[in-house]
């Protein structure tokens, strides 16, 4: 009786909450809207993207089977909508009405992989998990409740560690790239492990204002995956099929889990802590570390100093963020430290600095349009502490300045998603050089000394590559062939290029030669190393290297790195995606994706109204944002310019 009793409540909920109808901001007014329609979606757009609307109408077409096949889910059609005019770079599934709403800018500091694709896999999981709960007693009630039964069920009973790590997961097996790939992806829960142990499993899923927790992502991709390798794919099926079916026993997810693990919801977590914790102990115990000496102070809450920028007189210009504290840049000199400026809320991709001047990135919102923003650069004078806007209304990420503090290079991406190497005058913002390309995405453009010549990575079908840029006559090198091992540009010298790369299977920093076009590994991080920059004197490197407490600034002597060439790299991870991978008959980054000319329409009035239904009918209601009984049933429309992420 208590069962019914709650189930019944629960079904009062559904009925009655609000919550789930839910608007995400408006796109700006002149943008007219066009729809493509396919077998499974329906893709609405502004006007001027009809060919990567197009495109990722095939793209989605193609890897939705794949996507939902070890989850068993129907298809179930869906809305997605693509918005411009934001430099966000994120996508989402809502529900009420249901829908797939993307923001297209890629990051700076993305995968080895186009941006799209990752985006597409990730959320068309996330669609197939919504059509496996819409299943079994879960459909049945949809026809009472409408679209609000499955986004309860779905919230109230699937944590939402699953629901992340699930997607993640697929996004990684169904391709070369994803966040599974990642090292830096694992680093947080790997050295809380082995540093400080497991936590309790509803302290790692709700986090904690005292220590660091790794977020849903990264603990639902290892709890997912992990265990879909150990028991098979029907654990997660059969456990989402049970909270579908069987979700009026109050606790369907643990029931589904112990079925084929033996485990329910908290005993699985700790197992899979367990687990985890051998491999990587024994990864941790087989390798060598390169020495270091700490340059940042130590600090009691979780602290990260990234993208040390060394100066002239020996300290160091660098970001730093704590658990209790904002955003700040930084100068250090070993262990001590002050604040110079406090932005606003910046990328975190990069930053640059000469003895003079910091510049970066920071994002500015329109003051009309919550859908439409903007990626502007600052710069801060070190000497003065003046802080200056360069650029207005732009879309300019990842900015390195010059030495001679003359020009800035940015990496901007327009509304129409073609990519460009932007080249600025530092003092004014003029635009002085401009390279582009519809199909090479631009990341983290560093100079060189010459003033002259820009290293930049390059992501395309094939993964990641450098190029070299002369900002004169627009010549482009390329510097090395492309690869879905991931890369992350930090600096360059006359010599050689220092990055970041993934071969050890920890990130670590290795370096590209100008001379033998040869890559070498030239550190060995217990957890993972990135952001590496030569001194002034070029008799030291100095880098974030990551621990439990967070990444802190180190220096090591240069007469000191591995210098190990690529060929000599080992890596003794935990190969976990590889192992995903081996049960997936598809791969994303190597089929060709099918060209079908669907066709798009102009929507009347440039408008697309988005239905969701309450209750038994479907009549079209004329009130838009508004709840309007006929016949018995409810019905909910929005606007597509009133949506936003």
């Amino acid at each position: 009786m208590k069962k019914h009793f709650l189930l019944l409540q629960l079904l009062f909920l559904l009925l009655s909450a609000q919550a789930q109808y839910f608007l995400t901001g408006q796109d700006p007014a002149s943008v007219k809207w066009k729809q493509i329609r396919t077998e499974n979606f329906r893709f609405i757009f502004p006007d001027n993207y009809a060919q990567q609307a197009r495109y990722l109408a095939n793209l989605f077409e193609h890897s939705y089977p794949a996507v939902r096949f070890d989850l068993s889910a129907p298809p179930l059609h869906t809305s997605v909508i693509l918005h411009n005019q934001s430099v966000i770079s994120n996508a989402m599934v809502a529900f009420a009405p249901r829908r797939v709403e993307m923001y297209n800018t890629p990051p700076q500091d993305g995968y080895a992989q186009p941006w799209y694709k990752q985006l597409a896999i990730h959320e068309l999981r996330h669609v197939a998990q919504l059509s496996k709960i819409n299943t079994g007693l879960t459909n049945e009630i949809g026809y009472l409740f409408g679209e609000q039964a499955v986004a309860g069920i779905f919230g109230l009973f699937l944590p939402f560690y699953f629901v992340e790590g699930d997607a993640v997961a697929t996004e990684t097996a169904l391709g070369n790239s994803g966040r599974g790939r990642q090292p830096l992806f694992e680093a947080g829960l790997r050295a809380q492990l082995l540093e400080i142990g497991y936590y309790q499993h509803d302290k790692a899923y709700f986090g904690s204002y005292r220590d660091y927790t790794p977020n849903v992502y990264e603990l639902g991709y290892f709890v997912v995956g992990h265990n879909k390798v150990k028991y098979g794919p029907i654990l997660w099926d059969h456990t989402t099929r049970n909270v579908a079916r069987r979700f009026w026993t109050l606790k369907p997810y643990s029931s589904g889990l112990k079925k084929y693990s033996g485990f329910r919801k908290n005993a699985l977590y700790k197992e899979t802590m367990y687990d985890l914790y051998e491999i990587w102990k024994a990864q941790y115990d087989s390798l060598q570390y390169t020495p270091y000496e700490q340059y940042s102070s130590d600090n009691k809450l979780y602290t990260n100093y990234r993208f040390p920028q060394p100066l002239s007189d020996g300290s160091v210009i660098a970001t730093k963020n704590a658990m209790d504290d904002v955003l700040r840049i930084v100068k250090v000199i070993k262990g001590r430290e002050s604040v110079f400026f406090t932005p606003g809320p910046t990328f975190r991709e990069t930053l640059s600095a000469t003895d003079s001047l910091v510049v970066w990135s920071e994002y500015q919102a329109d003051i009309r349009w919550s859908n439409r923003d903007y990626a502007i650069i600052k710069t801060g004078n070190l000497k003065t502490g003046a802080i200056k806007q360069l650029t207005h209304k732009s879309r300019f990420f990842a900015p390195s300045i010059s030495a001679d503090n003359k020009k800035i290079v940015v990496s901007e991406t327009d509304a129409d998603s073609r990519y460009y190497i932007v080249v600025l005058d530092a003092a004014h913002g003029d635009e002085l050089f401009r390279l582009g390309s519809d199909t090479l995405f631009f990341q983290t453009p560093v100079w060189m000394p010459d003033h002259l010549h820009i290293v930049a990575v390059v992501v395309g079908d094939n993964g990641k590559s450098f190029v070299k840029i002369n900002t004169i006559t627009g010549q482009v090198e390329m510097l090395m062939p492309f690869t879905f091992e991931d890369l992350a540009l930090s600096s360059a010298t006359d010599e050689f290029i220092l990055f970041s790369g993934v071969w050890s299977g920890i990130s670590n920093i290795y370096a590209f030669r100008f001379d033998d076009q040869n890559i070498y590994q030239l550190t060995s991080s217990a957890y993972g190393a990135s952001d590496a920059s030569l001194s002034a004197d070029g008799s030291k490197i100095y880098y974030a290297d990551y621990n439990s407490n967070g990444f802190r600034l180190v220096e090591a002597k240069f007469n000191e790195l591995l210098w190990r060439p690529l060929n000599k790299v080992e890596n003794n991870a935990y190969q976990l995606a590889d192992a995903l991978s081996l049960m997936s008959l598809y791969n994303v980054d190597e089929i060709t994706v099918p060209d079908s000319a669907y066709r798009s329409s102009l929507t009347a009035n440039g408008a697309i109204y988005l239905i969701s239904t309450v209750g038994p009918c479907s009549t079209l209601m004329p009130k838009a944002l508004k709840l309007v009984p006929a016949s018995g049933c409810f019905h909910k429309m929005s606007l597509v310019q009133q949506l936003q992420k």
